[in-house]
């Protein structure tokens, strides 16, 4: 396991029973898909994870086999576990699908979120303003990532968003990967205009504002996807 830096799980053995341990390892593993922890083709070693979780290697490799039945991860004989690089033809499918889905998650979310939740919102919109993407790429992709799930779950919609998570886990990856390309700079402003959607309760802005997050990096991946997913960005390969 070779993420850009080190994942703390932070999960004990004893918590819980062995079933809530292996719900809790997959969670949190997913979780760092979905936040681009690991590139696309990386080896992933089971005993490096069971050490990071500080659990024996049964539910690490629980999670690896339902991340392998929802494509994130694939398991390869004598050799371990990979984190999928999917097709060009796939990522395109998983974009159509997340304009389809994110955007009324968050217009639904717009009506809903208030209080400790905005206030949530607006604290990581501050905190993405605030962080440089010339440095190391972690802790802006978490943050884009905790962005979009504390407006998504605020909607009020689980089937939806256990869809949109399964779509994110897939490709996290990625976008750990073409983040790190110039062409992908995100505005210091643009993590602003949900919060300001959610806080005058514009359901249209925020279902706008998700589309042209997910379309405009998408529109230019899809454009040169090969390209892309083979040149490793000067300072993500230093990072890492």
């Amino acid at each position: 396991m070779s993420p850009t830096q080190p994942v703390d799980f932070g999960l004990s053995q004893t918590a819980g029973s062995a079933a809530s341990l292996q719900d809790r390892v997959y969670a949190e593993l997913s979780e760092a898909l979905m936040a681009g922890a690991f590139l696309p083709g990386e080896l992933v070693s089971i005993i490096e994870l069971a050490r990071r979780f500080g659990t024996s290697a049964m539910p690490v490799r629980d999670a690896v086999r339902r991340l392998h039945a929802e494509a994130a991860l694939q398991i390869e004989p004598q050799k371990g576990v990979r984190v999928r690089q999917p097709e060009r033809a796939e990522v395109a499918e998983i974009v159509r699908l997340r304009l389809r889905l994110e955007p009324e998650l968050a217009a639904a979310a717009a009506t809903r979120l208030s209080g400790a939740g905005l206030e949530r919102l607006a604290g990581i919109a501050r905190a993405m303003g605030e962080e440089s993407q010339a440095g190391p790429p972690s802790r802006f992709l978490q943050l884009n990532k905790d962005l979009h799930f504390v407006l998504y779950e605020a909607a009020g919609l689980a089937v939806t968003l256990q869809i949109v998570r399964t779509l994110w886990a897939r490709m996290g990856p990625v976008i750990r990967l073409y983040a790190g390309h110039a062409a992908f700079a995100i505005a210091p402003d643009t993590p602003w205009r949900v919060v300001e959607a959610v806080r005058a309760g514009d359901a249209t802005a925020a279902r706008r504002w998700t589309r042209e997050t997910i379309r405009t990096p998408a529109t230019i991946l899809l454009a040169d996807y090969a390209s892309y997913m083979t040149t490793r960005p000067a300072r993500w390969r230093e990072a890492g």
